[in-house]
Formats: structure tokens, C-alpha cells, sequence
């Protein structure tokens, strides 16, 4: 039997590409990132993810953002276009400063290369 996850949504009834979404907030904007992106790249997001509850914890809606603190727009934007960008399709092309703006904003936990399959 199927697992209702939210109001007319089974687990038997969500088709291969059903992102979950969260909310983070640099700065002054808001984001919605696939939640399996930064399960896969941050350590540190998964372990968050394990232990928040549904639909009202931090980053389940722009009302309730993850806010991180200490990155720039630039950095965070330059990181997305990496981890979101599929090379495979369109060349991933970034400024001398942005690929810079992507280091400070990777997690801090181990992680997977980006070429390792």
C-alpha cells in the first residue's frame, strides 16, 4: 500500500523526475533548490534534512527559508551553476571569479567529485 505524502500525492503515484524542494535564503534572496542536490554535495544538509520534520520546518517555504549565513549572492549562484548546471548538455562556462565565488560557498564536508560516477 502506498504512503501518502501530502494531500492527493502516494510515493506509488510520484513519477521518476519528483523533486522536493527547499527554500534557502542568501542574502536577500530566496532559492528553491532540489533537496537531493545538496543531500548528494553537503554532509552536513543531509544529516539537517534526517532530522527536520515536514511541512513546517526550516526551509519548507519562503515564509521559513534555511538562511546561510556568511555567503554572498555571488558565491552561492556561482556554486549552483556548478552542482545544477548538466555538462553533459550545455557546457558549464564560468568567470575566473565566479569559479573563485564557488569555493567559499562548498560545503565543508566531504563530498563526492563532480567526475566520479
Amino acid at each position: 500500500m502506498a504512503t501518502t505524502i501530502d494531500a492527493g500525492t502516494t510515493k506509488s503515484t510520484r513519477g521518476c523526475f519528483y523533486f522536493e524542494l527547499v527554500t534557502l535564503k542568501v542574502e536577500d534572496r530566496i532559492y528553491r533548490i532540489p533537496k537531493s542536490v545538496l543531500e548528494e554535495w553537503s554532509q552536513t544538509f543531509k544529516e539537517m534534512f534526517g532530522i527536520l520534520p515536514g511541512e513546517s520546518a526550516e526551509g519548507s517555504s519562503d515564509e521559513n527559508p534555511i538562511i546561510l549565513p556568511g555567503c554572498t549572492i555571488a558565491e552561492f549562484e556561482s556554486l549552483m551553476k556548478v552542482l545544477l548546471t548538466p555538462t553533459s548538455i550545455k557546457p558549464l562556462t564560468l568567470s575566473e571569479d565566479q569559479w573563485i565565488g564557488v569555493l567559499p560557498a562548498l560545503p565543508r564536508a566531504p563530498s563526492p567529485s563532480p567526475t566520479e560516477s
